[in-house]
């Protein structure tokens, strides 16, 4: 199955509803995908990520898209209602959601958490 690109007209049926039945996994990307130098911006890499994960776990979870447009502000205008439930100001970002609840993404905690066990490791001289 592939990924379903949906809005905040479509967000509340495509997600909400039915992470009631089956996890979701929502990828916010920004609509535009190059960079200054043409080349893909991290959008683009990421959309290529989940596309191919997608059909990998098609049967357990579910896939959709919700296309960003940040301005100046870092305020989404194309998806506003649905950015601004979630906090969204920058693109690529992943959430998932199970139950019409996020389960799953990085916040503050994990990542701290995770430079931590680095950082410990690191000063073990496991890793160089």
């Amino acid at each position: 199955m592939s990924v379903i690109t949906v809005t905040d007209a479509t967000f509340q049926q495509e997600v909400l509803e039915a992470s009631k039945t089956k996890p979701v996994l929502v990828e916010f990307s920004t609509r535009g995908k190059e960079n200054k130098q043409k080349l893909p911006n991290a959008s683009a890499k990421m959309d290529a990520v989940i596309d191919e994960l997608a059909v990998a776990y098609a049967e357990k979870i579910k896939f959709v898209r919700v296309e960003i447009e940040l301005g100046p502000d870092l305020k989404d205008t194309l998806n506003p209602v649905t950015s601004n439930t979630y906090a969204i100001n920058h693109g690529p970002t992943t959430v998932l959601i199970k139950m019409a609840e996020i389960v799953g993404g990085y916040d503050k905690q994990y990542v701290e958490d995770t430079l931590k066990a680095f950082a410990g490791i690191v000063d073990e001289g496991e890793i160089s």
